[in-house]
């Protein structure tokens, strides 16, 4: 048992020297230079002497547990270094995200506020998949048209998003949203003719479902994002208004 117990502390009873790599030496330091490191290799003590430079030693940890750290600012450097060519190049994991975006859905004579929300996950850097929801207002120019009117609808959507990773958090990306949209107000038209100061309105109605697309580029930067594009809102009776749409939004949840 006195034998064991001796060779299991003999083990144990060894210097280590850890590089800045994170690699280790198992050994027996002899000198400690300025420049260098004068060492035996633990298990060949009766070998050759060995040198390595202190530049390339994070530290030493003797075997009474003591320490001498020579470089600890280098290996920070070096982790930092890495960590900024690293980011945006597959870091990320497979985690759930979302997004709260203000949108401004507009044509020539219309312009209008929306907003949505959107639940998903996000594929690492490179894609995110999820359900969007939200409600749009498209009023009309009584100064451009001659009519004034509203058309607020609700869509409900499924988002498919591509990015294209550059370093510092910022991510192109290409939006691409399908799914039903539903038209539960109508539209007031007032018309006045010009041979009579009587004021008509006429009432158009575009109440039910229909399929609704969404084309948009943007930018996502850290939390924030931007984006343009084409919007399609169906109006039933095989019409359709054809609008851009301009959005900005922030992200939601981890990306480590």
């Amino acid at each position: 048992m006195v034998c064991i117990l001796m060779l299991a502390t003999g083990a144990k009873a060894q210097d280590v020297i850890v590089l800045v790599d994170a690699s280790e030496i198992q050994a027996k330091v002899i000198t400690v230079g300025t420049n260098e490191i004068t060492y035996k290799r633990w298990e060949s003590q009766n070998g050759p002497d060995y040198q390595i430079l202190k530049k390339d030693v994070f530290f030493i940890r003797y075997k009474d547990g003591s320490k001498d750290v020579f470089n600890s600012r280098m290996l920070g450097s070096q982790e930092e270094n890495t960590a900024v060519s690293l980011k945006g190049k597959n870091i990320h994991n497979i985690l759930l995200n979302g997004y709260l975006e203000l949108g401004v859905p507009f044509t020539a004579t219309a312009v209008g506020p929306g907003f949505s929300g959107t639940i998903g996950v996000r594929f690492y850097d490179y894609a995110f998949v999820g359900f969007n929801a939200g409600i749009d207002a498209l009023f009309t120019s009584y100064i451009l048209t001659g009519v004034q009117g509203c058309v607020i609808s609700v869509p409900l959507m499924f988002n498919f998003r591509a990015y294209y990773p550059i370093n510092n958090g910022l991510y192109p990306f290409f939006d691409f949203s399908v799914g039903l949209n539903n038209i539960f107000s109508s539209a007031y038209y007032h018309t006045q003719e010009e041979e009579s100061i009587v004021s008509h309105n006429k009432r158009m109605s575009y109440d039910g479902l229909a399929t609704r697309v969404k084309i948009l580029f943007g930018v996502e930067y850290k939390r924030l994002e931007a984006g343009f594009g084409y919007d399609c809102i169906p109006l039933g009776g095989g019409n359709a208004m054809h609008l851009g749409y301009f959005k900005i939004g922030m992200r939601l949840g981890k990306m480590k």
